[in-house]
């Protein structure tokens, strides 16, 4: 994402300098036209009729208008774009990624931009990523400030592929730090490379307001509205009051694996539905994420090597999936919003092991239970009273 806004900084650039540009023309013109009619008053000409002074103000209108729409006419094709595609060839040689565009169109007083046919190639990438149309709405003041705001940025036909890494810098500042008011992504569908793995991401739409460079992580999973899908397993987030809720249904446990650790990386067979309430960071509190995790055909199994008591607690806990399908496991994890100022990725924070520590918690609270009703207790039967005994007799 920090990609796409670098790119559009720049565009935006190119933009500002070439209305700079035609608005230099613009002043110069008006101020020769001052000048003139201050030369003509110096030289004391008379006044011509009145008539004759209306017909000359309506002229100077006219010549005026003609010389705004020629400029204008000017930025739009003569320009803009040559200046655009300079900005990005600049982008290019500073050691950022390779960006071309069929069309671009721009109102540049306004702030605003829309790119077509963008081709994007990330230093290092084996491909590009191509975009069928970008929109932005940038504040043209925070140009010369420390951080850009953009209003919005709209992106629609997102494709290609994307290897872990490619587009995003290591944690810490930002190198163009920046705040997105509103950031919409529309018809996605990009293949997600890490390592030999490969994952198939689809998105219908998603949203996120804002997005901020030195908490884009936080703002993710707290302020975010999605819907799409995994390798064909549906996902949805629905925006809320305070936060966000993602569902995940149907997914095979061998999704999961070697990405869990503790108790549950025994998990095998089945699948799961996940359920996450999230509560954003605010006031100094922090952020809440409350997980139900569905279980349904699940097994747990320990290795050879494992103890004793382990391999009994994944037994019984098989027994309890077996018994209750589908067992609803529910655990909480918080996030601290300083541990996340700066991060880019999960890897960057400790929270895949947080949900893997509260699954395996879980898990571990269900050895105890018992696969059926619990045999109630056989009453005692109180003990007979003792006779009292006479006297003892003597022989």
């Amino acid at each position: 994402m920090e990609l796409l806004v670098v790119i559009a900084a720049e565009l935006l650039a190119a933009v500002t300098l070439a209305g700079a540009l035609v608005g230099g023309a613009l002043a110069l013109s008006v101020l020769l036209f001052l000048s003139e009619c201050t030369w003509s008053l110096i030289r004391g000409r008379r006044p011509a009729p009145a008539r004759g002074r209306g017909r000359a103000a309506r002229r100077g209108l006219v010549a005026l208008f003609v010389v705004i729409a020629l400029a204008l006419a000017l930025l739009q094709t003569a320009l803009l774009e040559p200046l655009a595609r300079r900005g990005l060839a600049s982008l290019a040689a500073r050691g950022g990624p390779q960006v071309a565009f069929e069309r671009l169109d721009a109102a540049v007083w306004r702030g605003r931009a829309r790119v077509e046919g963008l081709t994007i190639t990330p230093p290092g990438a084996a491909a590009p990523l191509r975009v069928r149309a970008v929109e932005i709405d940038v504040e043209l003041r925070s140009l010369a400030g420390p951080r850009l705001i953009v209003d919005a940025l709209v992106i629609e036909g997102l494709s290609g592929q994307l290897a872990r890494g490619e587009g995003t810098r290591a944690r810490g500042a930002a190198r163009a730090p920046f705040v997105l008011r509103s950031l919409a992504l529309r018809d996605a569908a990009l293949t997600l490379v890490h390592g030999e793995a490969t994952r198939q991401l689809t998105l219908e739409s998603a949203r996120v307001s804002p997005l901020r460079s030195d908490h884009a992580l936080e703002d993710l999973l707290f302020r975010s509205e999605a819907r799409g899908a995994v390798d064909s397993i549906a996902f949805s987030i629905e925006r809320g009051a305070s936060g966000n809720t993602w569902s995940i249904k149907q997914v095979p446990t061998a999704a999961l694996s070697g990405r869990l650790d503790g108790f549950a990386r025994w998990i095998t067979g089945g699948g799961l539905s996940l359920t996450v309430e999230t509560v954003a960071p605010a006031g100094g509190e922090r952020g809440r994420l409350d997980f139900a995790v569905s279980l349904r055909g699940v097994r747990l199994e320990a290795p050879a090597d494992a103890d004793r008591r382990a391999r009994l607690a994944a037994a019984a806990v098989t027994q309890v999936i077996a018994a209750r399908a589908p067992l609803t496991l529910a655990f909480t994890v918080f996030v601290d919003p300083e541990v996340y100022r700066g991060a880019r990725s999960l890897a960057d924070v400790d929270l895949v092991a947080k949900i893997a520590m509260g699954l395996s918690h879980a898990l571990r609270a269900q050895a105890g239970a018992r696969s059926g009703p619990a045999r109630p207790e056989r009453p005692t039967r109180p003990a007979a009273p003792s006779r009292p005994r006479g006297p003892r007799r003597e022989r």
